[in-house]
């Protein structure tokens, strides 16, 4: 019995060998392909070895060889895999003298190719753009030489000039940069790369034309006729905000002066005492124009509508019950005058309106003459009533870039 199992084992065991070496067959075939696979050198890195390389060509000066590996890197550059940035081949493309590269890429740069590239797979950060510019910042006047030199139009070679300096901008030549950029605007009106300044390399600010201020005043305000007899003359203190609009304002202002009675005024309603406190409110709009507008001064006529109460005060009216039926209460009154803003200095740190603004500070004097129609609902209060004010406040304008 043994042997027949014995003999039955051993007919079974070439299928098991032959399943065992198929197996590792197939490992071997599964594993020689990964290992292929693993030499294939994918695009990024492709790139970023080629960066490389050309980085140590511009560190070493070696001119044939940044043109071998400039060439070799823009043929790696395609829909998917973003190569070599714009500034980085203008660059070399000016090292080379290959100045119809940084044309046709200047009238390629918008929106759209921005965009684009941004969609892109971009390079590893390197120290590729910083190099070119400082192996290139001690050559301009090399190659500014071989521009002027070059056969192409006066335009083009005051452009090619011109975007050299933009691409080895540092940060503290901008003033200068704008003056060229404005002097390449108007020698060559209409040009093909107008646009282009005007949104890269000009950039330069100017004020909105909407301006705002504010202003605390204090001061003296005089009645005149009727209005002079019973009540003292007031020192004020209020608050106003002014909006501006080229060389126009509207003054909104809030005058609050503190007098008293002279004498027992009778009402219909009762008798407001002598020597009683005294609340005059003078609520103003008005139009102004900018006359004058010096960097130390400004004068400003102005006209407008405001309203006028002279009344008690809300102790009194609440101490005193008649008191709810004394007063002159708010009536129409038309007031003009002038403002001189004496300019005090720029806002510096602290802001006005906005971090980024034209701003100063000011001492404001104002007069202004009042004319309010008392006379029409109060029998025996005629007159008029005259101010002048000393304020302090600020101003600003919003700064927005000037294509």
């Amino acid at each position: 019995m043994e042997y027949f199992v014995s003999r039955e084992k051993s007919e079974s065991s070439p299928s098991v060998y032959l399943l065992f070496l198929f197996a590792c067959l197939l490992s071997v075939h599964y594993g020689l392909g990964q290992t292929s696979g693993s030499n294939q050198i994918s695009t990024s890195e492709k790139i970023e070895k080629t960066r490389k390389r050309l980085l140590d060509a511009v560190i070493e000066d070696n001119l044939t060889n940044i043109s071998i590996l400039y060439q070799a890197l823009s043929k790696l550059d395609d829909e998917n895999y973003l190569a070599i940035y714009p500034g980085e081949e203008w660059l070399i493309g000016y090292w080379l003298r290959d100045y119809q590269v940084i044309l046709d890429g200047i009238g390629a740069y918008d929106s759209a190719f921005l965009t684009t590239n941004g969609m892109r797979v971009q390079p590893s950060g390197d120290y590729l753009i910083y190099k070119l510019k400082e192996k290139i910042d001690t050559r301009v006047s090399e190659l500014k030489s071989q521009i002027q030199t070059s056969s192409y139009s006066e335009e083009q070679k005051d452009f090619l000039a011109l975007n050299l300096d933009y691409l080895l901008y540092s940060g503290d030549n901008q003033e200068q940069l704008n003056s060229s950029a404005n002097s390449f605007l108007k020698n060559h009106p209409n040009s093909e790369y107008e646009d282009y300044i005007r949104e890269y390399v000009r950039y330069e600010f100017k004020p909105s034309k909407w301006g705002f201020s504010f202003e605390f005043f204090s001061g003296y305000g005089v009645f005149t006729e009727d209005l002079s007899r019973d009540f003292t003359n007031n020192v004020p203190i209020g608050i106003a905000f002014d909006v501006f609009y080229k060389k126009y304002v509207l003054f909104l202002r809030n005058y609050i002066g503190f007098s008293r009675t002279t004498n027992a005024i009778e009402f219909d309603g009762g008798t407001w005492q002598e020597d009683a406190q005294v609340r005059v409110f003078l609520p103003e709009a008005s139009v102004g124009y900018t006359l004058v507008d010096s960097k130390r001064i400004k004068f400003m006529p102005f006209v407008g509508i405001s309203s006028t109460s002279v009344s008690p005060t809300e102790y009194d009216r609440n101490r005193i019950e008649e008191y709810d039926k004394v007063g002159l209460d708010f009536t129409t009154t038309y007031s003009f005058g002038l403002n001189m803003d004496l300019v005090l200095g720029k806002s510096g740190s602290v802001p006005i309106i906005s971090w980024n603004e034209e701003a100063y500070w000011f001492i404001r004097l104002r007069y202004s003459y009042n004319q309010p129609q008392f006379n029409k609902k109060y029998e025996g209060f005629e007159g008029n009533f005259h101010y002048i004010t000393f304020g302090f406040g600020g101003f600003g304008r919003k700064l927005k870039r000037d294509y």
